[in-house]
């Protein structure tokens, strides 16, 4: 009798024969079955290992004996594994497709104007940028960031790039400045060589003249040339003449010139021309609608102090007579020609001044009589006819309506005199006066006393 065994397990049978019986058993084990080995696609240079995924001994088509193998070739691979002497086998297909080729470079710096084509062809292939566009390439012309993915198969590739674009050298709009002015050209971007237009290697330069000026600018990765145009305009031309001296009375026009300009003067006027009959700085600023020109004028008008018309010498033995102030050129009536002169007589003196072109003539009286115009009279006299103080009188300079009067203790007169330069000779009625005190009274008038008496009295000792 048979039995068919489909499953693993421990199988048994009893056999009789007559009385006779005898039994026996099996463990019957099934080999497990070898795991199907996938079929793959692989992306070089990628690689791919296959496992036998069981116990076993091995024979791979590729000679290898181990249970798994690398890969990296398309190909059929085929494992024969044998177990407890089952023999297995499966195949595996491998497909190795070469994956995409991208490579756009290093991150870079584009000159103003430039543009950079990155191309990521792959035949076959198709493309994701970055912003969703699905072309084989991509024209660059602004600062950013760029990427691509580019799919083959089962096989994607993605690289990208770094964009930035050199600031563009401007050096600005075409400039007109005024003659005189201050002005500087520089370069707004920083170099590693300047050259300009007039022979200048620095980053600035300081242009005097009207003129094209261009600058060549080098950079680490550009080479960039700008130009500006500078006009150097005229500066209007405002002349008001010399300073000048006015005489009293008269007057001057001062004109700025230029037609047509605005006009801003010192005193408020606004018109080409001012009158001007007042001493001042006069400044006016002229501006043609581009350029303002100014000047500046002194106007003096010549003014003279009037002299008091008289001084008194009175008291003194001189006398300072000074001319008009402010004047420059000076002459007297006693041909000095200084600002002021020194005088020691009475009289009636002139001075001529003068203030540039002007000129006033006015005249001053000195008046009175020089020195001390009073009468001196000794405290005593010894008439002893020695020629030494034998008389009594007075003393003094220009003295008029002279009267001298000598009394005795008793108040009787004992001399009289009208003329100042006759004194007592010390006798009464012919007879000499005896020792003793006397009193005097004296009268008089000077230049200085403006007609008015003056009077004396005191006493004299006369000594014999």
């Amino acid at each position: 009798a048979q039995f068919n065994v489909s499953a693993a397990g421990v199988y048994g049978t009893t056999v009789a024969y007559g009385r006779c019986s005898a039994t026996d058993t099996i463990q019957v084990d099934y080999v497990p079955l070898l795991p199907q080995l996938p079929d793959s696609n692989l992306c070089a240079p990628n690689t791919l290992t296959l496992n036998a995924g069981m116990a076993g001994s091995y024979v791979w088509s590729t000679g290898s004996t181990a249970a798994a193998v690398v890969v990296s070739q398309s190909g059929q691979y085929v494992l024969t594994v044998t177990t407890a002497g089952c023999i297995q086998r499966d195949t595996a297909s491998v497909n190795v497709q070469a994956a995409p080729v991208v490579d756009f470079g290093g991150d870079t710096v584009l000159c103003p104007g430039a543009s950079l084509q990155l191309d990521a062809s792959n035949a076959g292939a198709t493309y994701l940028w970055q912003d969703g566009s699905s072309a084989p390439s991509f024209l660059v012309n602004a600062s950013g960031l760029y990427w691509v993915n580019v799919a083959f198969g089962t096989c994607t590739e993605q690289d990208s790039v770094q964009v930035v674009y050199e600031p563009l050298l401007e050096l600005g709009p075409d400039t007109s400045i005024c003659e005189g002015a201050a002005y500087t050209l520089s370069s707004p971007l920083p170099g590693l060589a300047y050259n300009w237009s007039d022979g200048s290697t620095s980053a600035s330069i300081s242009p005097a003249l009207s003129g094209t000026y261009a600058l060549t600018l080098t950079t680490q990765f550009c080479v960039q040339r700008d130009s500006l145009e500078l006009t150097i305009l005229p500066v209007p031309e405002v002349d008001l003449g010399p300073d000048s001296v006015l005489c009293e009375g008269e007057s001057i026009t001062l004109d700025a010139g230029n037609p047509g300009s605005a006009y801003t003067w010192s005193n408020g006027s606004a018109t080409q021309q001012v009158l001007v009959e007042l001493s001042g700085n006069y400044i006016v600023e002229v501006n043609d609608g581009f350029c303002t020109g100014s000047d500046t004028v002194l106007i003096t008008v010549a003014e003279f102090d009037n002299l008091q018309s008289s001084i008194s010498i009175c008291n003194e033995f001189e006398v300072i007579l000074e001319a008009q102030k402010g004047g420059s050129t000076f002459l007297w009536s006693t041909g000095a020609t200084s600002a002021s002169i020194t005088v020691q007589d009475t009289g009636v003196y002139w001075v001529e001044t003068k203030i540039g072109r002007c000129s006033v003539r006015d005249t001053v009286a000195v008046e009175g009589a020089p020195g001390f115009s009073q009468v001196y009279l000794p405290r005593a006299f010894t008439p002893n006819r020695d020629g030494k103080n034998d008389q009594f009188f007075g003393l003094g300079e220009r003295l008029e309506d002279y009267s001298l009067r000598v009394y005795n203790r008793w108040g009787q007169e004992v001399f009289q005199t009208s003329e100042s330069m006759l004194g007592w000779d010390g006798t009464y009625d012919g007879m000499e006066a005896p020792t003793g005190m006397y009193v005097y009274k004296v009268v008089y008038k000077t230049p200085c006393s403006q007609n008015r008496p003056s009077e004396k009295m005191g006493t004299v000792m006369l000594i014999r």
